[in-house]
């Protein structure tokens, strides 16, 4: 499992090892922040995405030994401190029921799950309106920012155009 939190929003993504060597995405979730999380320092907010992640995907992860992998190495030492504190010990409490490996990742190596938790109403896009374009595959999902411009190229080679939404306002 991947986890990853933004200021105003947190997801997670799941994945299996195939064959040895293959990573599988499995399912993906995201929320936003309520009002009181987005109060969280973000070591905090880190460790929600966990809970939120074990949340989700609850009917995968109970009763299996699960990585957890996370770019935030702060969220190592908060999910194994000795002597936790308030709502981090109540989270805590919460995984004792999950078996967990906690692994570093460098960033880079987590963008899926960092994109499920951006924030991209704040992206610039210029004087150009921006679309998301959704393909089917037999590979992971891939999800392409494209300016409008670029569509009807796009719409004319391909024939794995499953939808094109507008994704961004005037």
């Amino acid at each position: 499992m991947y986890t990853d939190a933004s200021n105003i929003e947190i997801g997670a993504s799941l994945h299996q090892l195939q064959n040895g060597n293959t990573i599988r995405p499995i399912a993906y979730a995201s929320s936003k922040l309520i009002a009181a999380e987005l109060n969280y320092c973000t070591s905090d907010k880190e460790v929600l995405a966990v809970v939120y992640g074990f949340e989700k995907f609850h009917h995968y992860v109970h009763g299996t030994c699960t990585e957890l992998h996370t770019d935030h190495r702060a969220l190592i030492y908060s999910l194994n401190d000795p002597d936790p504190r308030g709502r981090i010990a109540r989270w805590n409490s919460e995984f004792q029921s999950y078996d967990y490996i906690i692994k570093h990742i460098k960033g880079l190596e987590n963008r899926l799950t960092d994109a499920l938790s951006c924030d991209f109403k704040n992206i610039d896009s210029g004087d150009n309106k921006i679309a998301a374009v959704q393909t089917r595959s037999q590979g992971p999902p891939k999800r392409t920012i494209l300016r409008f411009g670029q569509l009807d190229t796009l719409a004319d080679s391909s024939s794995e155009i499953d939808s094109i939404t507008d994704v961004a306002s005037n």
